[in-house]
């Protein structure tokens, strides 16, 4: 694990934010360390940054709702562990709390696991929108004290008892709907923009009216619903004019509940109640309230009887939330959470010299099919070595004059999720546990003497697969065994005098086959060969079929490390790759040197094209072009 991390900052009040770089701290006493995943944006995060509030602590880290994986538990924390996917909400005013970073603590008490329901980005709209919506309708200090669902005869307990919600769909708009159906309230009523109506009553609302109505609409609309006194309004809205409207609307003996301070002129013998929420469970006053919420959050979630809000994942990492929270100024966000990947923060860039540069088959694919290349003119290739020239913001691992390398393709680069799993399913050998997890299994290797099978091959050996069966040219057999590989048959072989070959050397059911080469005969040669339940990986489009009557599964990979499912995955390869390499853990291909620099890349693309490239890479010196 890394010992500092990237941090959205604000340097100063009412500064622009700023990428920074903080320490990775230990988790204390009932806390955990939490890599983050996913962090949601807030109206409350704009407003610190546009008008100073809230924060008298500076530079300072904002944000409060967080989702990602336990990396280290504090003394005393039994309830979670390593490994464990979590949501949690953070704080203000301790920027070790606060989600908009890499890395960040949460208190146990405000944390729950996530179900396998629920994606990162789903469980971080949670947090901060729920508390509000809970503290505000349970609470005590903060809130207007109903008896809350988790108590004993919680559930149902203001049956047949009218509420008004202004703002549904909104973050905690969606929240106050959903515990006001667990509490029993009816009919619930809330106002939005009609688009919303069919989603808010599937979260539990009653009746949707327009919130656009003058008051006098919504007056007489509310009329028509209901003739019960509303003694208790949640108004997420809290502008001015919602503010007189709701407590024009309030009962008798009503409570009206606000996120913003209270503008309403209140005669000084009326006793009707007027409260500010604050969903934060970190104050002293809303501990418990907010202990307990979180301590049945999980099963409610399991039960579907609260949903998270819907999603909209901004891009660029930590860098997107500035932009971000400028839609909330601009009245762009309507219905949805805003959710940040903090892991897919880019980290800077450098200026290299191009020394060498490799040439690959897809390079000649794009030139003939026109294929994955949207604008042109369009400059080709991925794989460069070189020097540093000079580098970007932020930079701070690389000086000019490095020798550097980028784009490795890696072999079994695909889809990354939630469990650190590959296209294939595979568990890679840089994570924890990931070393030698194969042994006694058996994995075959369409194309080993190419550049991605000889990879393949090499990152099997660390996978620790015992059986490392490859096709190629005999003339490589002895290159592609020092590499790895156990077995080697003559890619010429088809039909059942390969499969002949391949009974030979193991009667082990064959669950992981990588196609490096992707003809159809290879395809269909790999699928042959693959037990009930395996894997085909290939890096071109598929010809063969899933067949699921024998759990057979088909994978395309494409190891381009830009594009967005490969991001995470591809970044914690790289940071293990100079220390594999160092050791000998990963060599790299064999290669041949073409002349004339860039003017040589035509004709040795043409050679790809014509099948006479086997057992090498071909590279051009670019400086060297006349």
């Amino acid at each position: 694990m890394p010992t500092q991390h990237f941090a959205l900052v604000l340097p100063s009040r009412q500064a622009p934010f700023a990428l920074g770089v903080r320490e990775i701290n230990e988790p204390g006493p009932g806390e955990i360390l939490v890599r983050v995943k996913a962090t949601a944006l807030n109206p409350s995060d704009a407003k610190v940054q546009k008008r100073g509030i809230y924060v008298s602590k500076y530079p300072a880290v904002l944000g409060s709702d967080g989702a990602g994986v336990v990396e280290r538990v504090g003394e005393g924390v039994t309830r979670f562990d390593p490994g464990d996917d979590v949501f949690f909400h953070g704080a203000y005013d301790d920027n070790d709390l606060s989600t908009f970073q890499q890395y960040c603590i949460a208190v146990v008490d405000f944390a729950a696991k996530i179900p396998d329901s629920l994606s990162y980005e789903q469980a971080a709209t949670l947090p901060l929108g729920l508390g509000t919506a809970a503290i505000g309708m349970y609470g005590r200090a903060n809130g207007i004290g109903l008896m809350p669902p988790w108590k004993h005869g919680g559930v149902g307990k203001y049956r047949n008892m009218p509420i008004l919600i202004f703002g549904g769909s909104g973050s905690v708009g969606n929240y106050v709907i959903q515990l006001a159906k667990m509490s029993g309230f009816s009919p619930i009523i809330t106002t939005a923009a009609l688009k919303h109506t069919e989603y808010l009553k599937g979260l539990g609302a009653t009746h949707v009216i327009d919130r656009y109505l003058s008051f006098s609409g919504l007056k007489h609309a509310v009329a028509r619903i209901t003739s019960a006194p509303i003694n208790v309004i949640y108004d997420t809205v809290s502008i001015r004019e919602s503010q007189e409207g709701a407590w024009a609307l309030l009962g008798p003996q009503g409570r009206l509940v606000l996120t913003l301070p209270s503008v309403i002129d209140r005669h000084p013998s009326d006793r009707r109640e007027i409260v500010l929420s604050n969903g934060n469970p970190h104050l002293e006053e809303n501990w418990e309230t907010g202990r307990q919420l979180w301590l049945h959050l999980g099963q409610w979630l399991e039960k579907c009887d609260i949903r998270p809000n819907r999603v909209e994942v901004i891009s660029g990492g930590l860098k997107g939330i500035g932009p971000g929270l400028e839609k909330f100024d601009g009245g762009q966000i309507d219905g949805v959470k805003m959710v940040a990947r903090p892991q897919e923060t880019e980290s800077g860039q450098v200026l290299v010299k191009i020394h060498t540069a490799g040439l690959n088959p897809v390079d000649y694919k794009i030139q003939q099919t026109g294929a994955m290349v949207e604008k042109f003119p369009a400059v080709l290739g991925v794989d460069m070595a070189g020097v540093v020239e000079d580098v970007g913001e932020g930079v701070q691992d690389y000086v000019k004059g490095n020798k550097v390398y980028v784009q490795f393709y890696l072999g079994f680069g695909v889809r990354f999720n939630r469990i650190y799993q590959l296209g294939a399913g595979l568990t890679p050998p840089w994570v924890e546990g990931g070393r030698n997890k194969y042994a006694g299994k058996s994995i075959l290797i369409m194309g080993g003497s190419s550049s991605v099978g000889s990879y393949v091959i090499q990152l099997a050996k660390l996978s620790g697969f015992s059986h490392i069966i490859t096709t190629a040219n005999p003339a490589h057999q002895d290159g592609l065994k020092l590499l790895g590989a156990t077995e080697v048959i003559d890619r010429h072989l088809s039909g059942e005098k390969f499969t002949a070959a391949l009974q030979k050397i193991t009667q082990q059911p064959i669950k992981i086959a990588y196609d490096a080469i992707a003809l159809p005969e290879t395809q269909k040669a790999a699928m042959s060969a693959l037990a009930q339940g395996g894997k085909l990986v290939m890096t071109l489009q598929p010809v063969v079929k899933e067949e699921e009557g024998k759990g057979r599964s088909v994978t395309a990979t494409f190891g381009h490390p830009y594009a967005e499912p490969n991001k995470i995955m591809c970044s914690e390869s790289w940071k293990v790759l100079g220390k594999w390499l160092q050791d000998g853990l990963i060599k790299p291909n064999n290669f041949e040197v073409l002349p004339n620099g860039l003017f040589g890349i035509p004709g040795g693309l043409q050679r790809m094209k014509d099948g006479k490239v086997s057992g090498k890479k071909l590279v051009v010196h670019p400086q060297e072009t006349a």
